[in-house]
């Protein structure tokens, strides 16, 4: 029989006869026989299949690799057409940006960090017309305080390659001293893969799920197991952290233990079927670049595990970040510090939704809410092993212990009372109180102890309260508000105007507005 395809994509293909397990092709009057048993057999190195199709390397393979998977397809060759990705692809998928919409994107990845194939770090600082401005930890602040200037055009030089090519090697591009830069842009474009040995860039087309490794849910694997899966050494395990990525197979592997077990304990703790995941980073403030940014915007596939044993993880499935959100922990050196609270959800189609396994669930039901009684002492503080493997739980019952805070909740209680609100509860653990206005609008109140040295840390932690739970335990309709015992700053203020938090001020049991929302708040209860 003849081949199908004349000109696919604007790229001649010869009409010969495929007799013999073979395909013939045509390119720029060069004849090339490509047998079909070698796509059955995985290259070993980059390239390795591309130049087995073609023959040559770069100089013949140059857009021939999507003609190729095209006549492939057609021959009815589907699950065996690997790029050295070891995805199943075509190349006529992918759509390749236009230059507008390359420069769009490069001003949307202004002020963020982004890793180069080699995982070295690239901030980009400013874009304007001509260049991108970029920061590397070999930048010369002194002679270039702008940061280094990599010309646009260099960077759509490799994006035309490679989603002409399907791969772009780094060495072969122009300002091959900037080339690590380029492919860390490309890297941030949907569906590409960084490969080394040469550092390289590849298009994966569509994601396959035949292509991704196929793990069993619940399962305990070893390391060497997971390592030759996901294509790199067993000991990388022991110095990658909780977050382990796989260029091989462009997927991230996202570890946790969700009752601890780790010399350091990020807090992991599921809430229900989902797993609320700490992102990365043990001192100061954690950063949404890296690995972060990949959960973030679900940029790669994510394989969760959970600690089985020494050197064994247990495959919890696949899953997606639905929700993100900033919350207060200690870091290594014990000082508080902002972190990323990842809520995974399982159940994609690739592994089914689950329970967590019995006895790593720290958190599966909410508590229940209680008519708040002003004569109920405030509870003992809880003790510190045994009570919760949620941090976040332990630290709001340690402040509903705080007697300064009881006093605020007092007061808040009686004014609510004598303003006509009900349904006044509070839930042990969680919510501080929540009442409904004579209006039928219910507020919740998060009640915190202000100091000359403390507000911004209570307020950034009373607004991240009020925001989970409303999501938990409440309704979109709930209102927020953060019940204070002493003025805040008017920045602060202004700030939680704008986010949608009311502040109310407490001193004995006078109850004042402290921002416009906590005006608006009286004159409705007083309505």
């Amino acid at each position: 029989m003849e081949c199908p395809l004349d000109e696919p994509h604007g790229v001649p293909v010869c009409r010969g006869p495929c007799a013999h397990g073979r395909v013939w092709l045509r390119r720029a009057g060069r004849e090339q026989v490509i047998a079909l048993d070698a796509l059955n057999r995985r290259p070993e190195r980059g390239g390795g299949l591309r130049r087995e199709l073609a023959g040559e390397a770069h100089d013949v393979a140059r857009h021939a690799a999507q003609t190729i998977i095209v006549v492939l397809l057609a021959h009815g060759v589907h699950d065996t057409t690997r790029l050295a990705t070891g995805r199943a692809v075509t190349l006529a998928d992918v759509s390749k940006p236009s230059s507008a919409e390359l420069y769009a994107h490069l001003q949307g990845l202004v002020g963020e960090t982004i890793l180069t194939v080699t995982r070295f770090e690239n901030t980009i600082l400013n874009v304007d017309d001509t260049f991108a401005y970029v920061f590397t930890d070999r930048t010369d602040e002194e002679k270039y305080p702008d940061g280094d200037k990599v010309p646009i055009q260099w960077v759509e030089q490799g994006a035309e390659t490679l989603y002409s090519d399907g791969v772009v090697v780094l060495d072969e591009l122009p300002g091959k001293f900037r080339s690590a830069f380029i492919g860390a842009v490309l890297l941030t474009l949907p569906n590409t893969v960084g490969r080394t040995d040469p550092a390289r860039v590849e298009l994966t087309a569509s994601e396959s799920e035949t292509a991704l490794p196929q793990l069993d849910v619940d399962r305990v694997y070893s390391w060497e197991e997971l390592a030759d899966v996901f294509g790199f050494k067993a000991g990388y395990f022991s110095v990658a952290g909780g977050m382990v990525p796989s260029t091989a197979t462009g997927s991230l592997l996202l570890i946790t233990h969700p009752e601890g077990g780790k010399s350091f304990n990020y807090g992991d703790y599921w809430d229900g079927e989902r797993l609320i995941y700490t992102g990365k980073g043990k001192v100061g403030d954690q950063q949404r670049t890296g690995q972060n940014l990949d959960v973030a915007e679900n940029r790669r596939p994510l394989f969760v595990f959970e600690g089985a044993g020494p050197r064994q993880l247990r495959f919890l499935g696949r899953a997606r970040k639905i929700e993100e959100r900033t919350a207060r922990a200690p870091d290594d050196k014990g000082d508080m510090r902002d972190v990323f609270r990842f809520r995974l959800e399982f159940g994609d189609g690739t592994a089914p939704a689950r329970r967590p396994p019995s006895g790593t669930s720290s958190r599966t039901r909410r508590p229940k809410p209680r008519p708040f009684d002003p004569d109920r002492p405030p509870p003992r503080p809880p003790e510190s092993r045994g009570e919760s493997a949620n941090p976040e739980e332990t630290a709001a019952k340690q402040e509903q212990a705080n007697t300064g805070h009881h006093a605020i909740l007092v007061s808040l209680y009686r004014n609510l009372a004598a303003l006509g609100c009900t349904d006044i509860e509070d839930k042990h653990g969680a919510i501080d109180l929540w009442a409904t206005r004579p209006d039928g609008v219910r507020v919740i109140f998060e009640a915190k102890t202000i100091t000359s040295t403390n507000e911004v840390e209570r307020t950034r932690a009373g607004l991240a309260q009020l925001y989970e739970y409303r999501l938990l335990d409440g309704a979109p309709e709930d209102e927020l508000c953060l019940v204070v015992n002493r003025a805040l700053t008017v920045r602060r203020l202004n700030l939680l105007d704008e986010l949608g938090v009311a502040v109310l001020e407490v001193s004995g049991s006078d109850l004042a507005a402290g921002n416009d929302l906590g005006t608006r708040l009286i004159d409705q209860l007083t309505a």
